[in-house]
Formats: C-alpha cells, sequence, structure tokens
C-alpha cells in the first residue's frame, strides 16, 4: 500500500512537472506512479530509468529549434548541420521516421510542444492500450504450466528434424573428375 507521504510527493511532483510543461500528460503520472509503487530495489531503478528516458526525450526536443515555415510545415534544427522538415498535418518528416514507426520523434516533438499541444495525440492509436486490449481480447488463453500437463504414454515423443551437411566425399570427388577431364 503506498504511504500518505509517498502519495502527497507524487502529487507534488506530477503538478510541478505539469505546471511547468516538462511532459504533460498520463504517460508521467503512470510511470511515477509505477516507481512509487515499486517493492524491489529493481523495480524501482526499472521505473526510474523509465522516466529518464521520457525526460530525456523531452529534453533532448527543448534543445531543437522549430521555425514556422508556412502552412502546417515546420524546420527544425538542433544543430546547424542539423535541419529537418516536418509536416505537422499530414504527419510527415523527411528521414521517414515518423511515417515508418508512427512515434514522433525529438524533432517532432519540439513541433509539437512550440504549438502547445501533447505528444500523445500524434502517436498512432495501435500503440494505445485500449488497441491492444482488444487485439489481444480473444487470442491469448491461459495456459498451465509444465508441471500441470497430462502424461500421454500413448504417443511417441516428437523429435526435431535430422539435418545433415552435404556429403563432402561426393564434392570432393566431383572436383577431382572434372580437374582429370582438363589435364
Amino acid at each position: 500500500m503506498v504511504s500518505l507521504w509517498a502519495y502527497s510527493n507524487i502529487r507534488h511532483l506530477y503538478s510541478n512537472a505539469k505546471t511547468s510543461g516538462v511532459f504533460i500528460g498520463k504517460a508521467l503520472k503512470d510511470k511515477l506512479w509505477k516507481a512509487t509503487r515499486a517493492t524491489y530495489v529493481t523495480q524501482f531503478q526499472s521505473a526510474i530509468d523509465e522516466l529518464k528516458k521520457l525526460n530525456n526525450a523531452t529534453s533532448l526536443a527543448h534543445s531543437c529549434w522549430p521555425l514556422h515555415v508556412g502552412g502546417q510545415m515546420y524546420q527544425v534544427s538542433c544543430d546547424p548541420s542539423s535541419q529537418h522538415s516536418i509536416n505537422i498535418q499530414e504527419w510527415t518528416y523527411l528521414c521517414k521516421k515518423w511515417q515508418l514507426t508512427c512515434i514522433p520523434s525529438i524533432h517532432v516533438i519540439s513541433v509539437i510542444l512550440s504549438i502547445e499541444d501533447r505528444p500523445e495525440k500524434y502517436v498512432d492509436p495501435c500503440y494505445s492500450v485500449s488497441t491492444q486490449r482488444e487485439i489481444y481480447s480473444h487470442l491469448i488463453s491461459p495456459v498451465r504450466g509444465e508441471q500441470q500437463w497430462a502424461n500421454d504414454d500413448t504417443m511417441e515423443p516428437i523429435l526435431p528434424p535430422i539435418f545433415r551437411r552435404p556429403q563432402e566425399d561426393h564434392i570432393r570427388k566431383e572436383k577431382e573428375r572434372l580437374m582429370k577431364h582438363h589435364l
């Protein structure tokens, strides 16, 4: 059970992050609560690592400079040699990473933050929990452990197939025969 002290501290951390604009959304809240509910050091460390990754992507996005170039087009620069063209309406990005993964990169997140929108809105719905639940709602059934399996002595065990390498003698003899014909 989460103590009252932990609950108030997590609420305080979340409200500070929300008001500072570091990352607004359910993702941060869920990761904070995961860290709070951890009962083992490894669980806690894993949750903290996830928080750092989340914070890292957002802080990297803050290091980029989006420039509105007209319509829904933006040019994002992270350093003088790195410039990216992003169309926020069509979800297009010059390096095609956004189109392939359907997850916004730091360049796209910088544009999203500049227009004061939520990054979660620009992630494909296939990554949502509701979609995953719908996909797997009828397919995955629990399987009993191996110790609970029924023994069937009437069936012979199924052995893996035997793979054999090509016979080297046959190949060597063929090479010798070809060599004799050329001499």
